[in-house]
């Protein structure tokens, strides 16, 4: 009987996915398990799903196919187009390796010539280190693109609530002119003092104010949009630790902006400590009620002669 193998493809753009690089995938490794003697069993078709991480839905259905199979020797080799197309990370890559090993099961690339040597090994683990590098290295210098866009102003993500995106030969956002009046006029409410988050809600939503999607806005929206200084034209990225001035028209002046976050912070409760422990009773929520097995609490009462005793008690007593 001729021994089987999996031929696994994947692309992780959908551009990919249009230009028929999956069936190229799929021609070449199945030419190569003709050359090699190999029937094509099944073939796993992973579509826009990168290789940095390992949960892939088709890749983690392989194995469970695999892992079903096993003990019965019937799949021989997983054979994939190249090995980054099976891992773009070393950890993942070593991982799964040894779980095929364990299986019975050699990986083989179509493109690149490894065998189960000490040194066809060390050239796998080599290939897919390759692919992490030419990963990390792609992803440093995307950061890197947009920290310097961002030095001169230019907001890089999906338009908020008020605004629009631009185009590269223009200001990076233009206020959108159906809901951005009525961010403005969030804004203008919240700092007369007379609002809170949820009546100055209300009132913009009466007048229409909508997501792109039609929905009715949250608190927790309304929330991020009165904390968020883009909106005063100030571009604040946390996790990068910049504020730059953004190149776009802002919706509210400096001054709303302000008033508002002290609005907001005078209406901040205040946050009490809680005490746990008390020095008359250390026992109180440690030991349990052996009628209801609850925490009790603890108490104190006056005697005959007007002393202070502490005793633990039952929450129901």
């Amino acid at each position: 009987m001729m021994p089987k193998a999996i031929v696994y493809v994947r692309v992780s753009d959908s551009r990919q996915i249009e230009n028929t690089s999956l069936d190229g995938q799929e021609k070449i490794c199945r030419e190569w398990c003709r050359t090699n003697g190999l029937e094509v069993s099944r073939v796993f078709i992973e579509r826009g799903e990168s290789a940095k991480s390992a949960d892939r839905p088709e890749f983690q259905a392989m194995f469970r196919y695999l892992a079903a199979l096993a003990g019965r020797g019937s799949i021989s080799h997983v054979v994939c187009y190249k090995f980054d197309r099976f891992s773009r990370n070393v950890e993942d890559g070593a991982v799964y390796r040894m779980e095929l090993r364990k299986l019975g099961i050699a990986l083989r690339s179509a493109t690149e010539a490894t065998d189960d040597s000490p040194a066809g090994k060390f050239l796998t683990t080599m290939l897919s280190a390759a692919g992490q590098f030419d990963n990390d290295t792609r992803a440093e210098r995307t950061l890197t693109g947009m920290k310097n866009r961002l030095e001169s102003g230019r907001w890089q993500w999906p338009a908020p609530t008020g605004y629009l995106s631009r185009s590269k030969s223009g200001p990076s956002l233009v206020i959108d002119t159906e809901r951005g009046p009525l961010v403005a006029r969030l804004f203008e409410l919240v700092a007369t003092g007379e609002h809170t988050k949820a009546s100055a809600l209300a009132a913009v939503t009466a007048l229409g104010l909508r997501s792109r999607k039609g929905a009715a806005l949250t608190q927790e929206t309304i929330r991020k949009i009165l904390i968020n200084p883009l909106y005063a034209g100030e571009i604040f990225i946390k996790s990068w630790g910049k504020s730059v001035k953004g190149d776009y028209e802002p919706l509210v002046s400096r001054f709303v902006f302000d008033r508002v976050q002290s609005v907001l912070t005078e209406r901040a409760p205040a946050q009490v400590p809680h005490v746990v422990e008390r020095e008359d009773f250390p026992l109180r929520g440690l030991i349990l009620c052996p009628d209801c097995l609850k925490p009790v609490t603890a108490s104190l009462s006056t005697g005959k002669l007007g002393n202070k005793f502490g005793y633990y008690r039952c929450h129901r007593v």
